[in-house]
């Protein structure tokens, strides 16, 4: 080896300079502490500089290619290299594209795009942690997984089309154990085969599931064993609406189109509450026959209907003071025998019997009974436990139409009298059905 060297100076060539030995199989070597410069003296007169940085602490030895370019834009790339005596061999390349810049690009192509152009995969970091794996497929025509989130959410290379979205931390990874299984996010959760779940803490669903779980501390969930299922844990399920309309669950009977035409449901939904109402099933199956029974505060039981014969829930109204118009009865839906009295009055019974010998005057008179909501049929029984004579007037106009009488004459109750009235729903009329006893 032959060196040609200058340390003071740069080393200025001019025309054709060759450096090499004739019929010797060795290389040739030129050396400065400065540059090379490389110059056109026709003006005006530039260079071209070649040296080594200042920071340079290691000795590196580059092989320029055997032949020239062999079309345009090729550019110079390492085409083999040995490390551990630092030589490095270049060759002509031709580039697969502009490269992306880190402030953004623009004027970018349809054809143009971030990634591998074979089975690699393509990780993104941040802070030199991995935040995204885009995986191809393992099969042809298998969808790619998205890894994303924490840098040990996992799902198995021989899976494909599975996504997590985000998530997982150390110790409460987000794994997905089967072929298109979706988590959304959280921590600590598994879904299976062609399985979801869209955040949440520590549960582990099957195939062909969706399933979410509130906060339970480190213990994981673990139905993975029943596939099918729709699971919620430690979550309270709201059906709500803020358009005014109350929301169904519907249960479909069995069902084979795919459109659901023709299908038919059971549904629940609430009605219009003034207060919340919670019902607390029994914990036991009943015994054939058996009803449930409510006691009152939403705890429910299996009960046997009595064998004395039905009983009707009984009310006692307040007396009344005067005339009363448009009677609003205690929960008239679900009571049927109503104690009622009036506190001033006659004990007139020519109503009845048109016997007017006793009467002293100043009778009470029900004109009308509120019927709102009220059932087409809906039975009731009127008592009068008072000391004065309740009289029923006949259509008389001081109620609204749907709450009046519809009696031949006016009917009076005397005291420890009864009658028996329905709800004519096609007729909007109470109608009698026992008179007076």
């Amino acid at each position: 080896m032959k060196t040609l060297y200058s340390k003071t100076r740069a080393i200025a060539l001019s025309g054709a300079i060759f450096f090499g030995l004739l019929g010797v199989a060795s290389s040739q070597n030129v050396r400065t502490d400065q540059i090379i410069a490389l110059q056109n003296y026709t003006a005006p007169l530039y260079s071209i500089k070649f040296g080594a940085s200042t920071a340079l602490n290691t000795n590196y030895t580059f092989f320029l290619p055997a032949a020239p370019p062999t079309t345009l834009n090729q550019t110079l790339i390492v085409t083999s290299m040995n490390v551990p005596s630092s030589t490095y061999t270049l060759g002509w390349g031709t580039p697969a594209g502009p490269g992306w810049n880190t402030n953004g690009n623009s004027n970018v192509q349809s054809g143009d795009f971030l990634g591998t152009t074979d089975n690699s995969q393509l990780n993104i970091r941040a802070n030199n942690l991995r935040i995204m794996n885009l995986r191809p497929a393992t099969s042809v025509g298998a969808g790619p997984t998205i890894i994303g989130g924490y840098a040990s959410n996992s799902v198995d290379a021989s899976y494909n089309g599975a996504t997590i979205g985000g998530g997982g931390q150390n110790g409460a990874i987000n794994t997905v154990a089967g072929d298109y299984g979706t988590i959304g996010g959280g921590s600590g959760n598994t879904a299976g085969v062609k399985s979801a779940i869209p955040g949440g803490v520590n549960l582990k669903v099957g195939n062909y599931s969706f399933g979410f779980s509130s906060d339970n501390g480190a213990t994981v969930t673990d139905v993975s064993g029943m596939n099918n299922i729709a699971y919620f844990g430690n979550t309270n399920m709201v059906i709500g609406n803020v358009d005014n309309t109350a929301r169904e669950i519907r249960f479909y009977g069995p069902n084979s189109s795919l459109t659901y035409s023709g299908a038919n449901y059971t549904s629940f939904k609430s009605g219009s509450q003034s207060a919340n109402i919670n019902y607390t099933l029994p914990t036991t199956q009943g015994s054939a026959n058996t009803v449930l029974t409510n006691d009152g505060s939403g705890a429910l039981s299996w009960s046997s209907p009595s064998s004395a014969g039905v009983c009707y829930s009984v009310v006692t109204e307040s007396a009344f003071s005067g005339t009363q118009n448009n009677l609003n009865l205690t929960n008239i839906n679900n009571n049927t025998i109503f104690r009622i009295s009036s506190n001033s009055g006659g004990d007139d019974d020519c109503y009845n019997d048109n016997d007017d010998d006793d009467d002293d005057g100043g009778n009470v008179y029900l004109t009308g009974i509120n019927s709102s909501g009220v059932c087409d049929g809906k039975m009731i029984i009127l008592v009068n436990v008072g000391e004065y004579t309740i009289s029923l007037k006949k259509e008389n106009s001081s109620s609204s139409s749907a709450n009046r009488f519809s009696f031949y004459n006016d009917v009076a109750l005397t005291k420890r009298q009864g009658i028996t009235l329905i709800y004519d729903a096609t007729s909007d009329r109470w109608r009698m059905v026992g008179r007076p006893q």
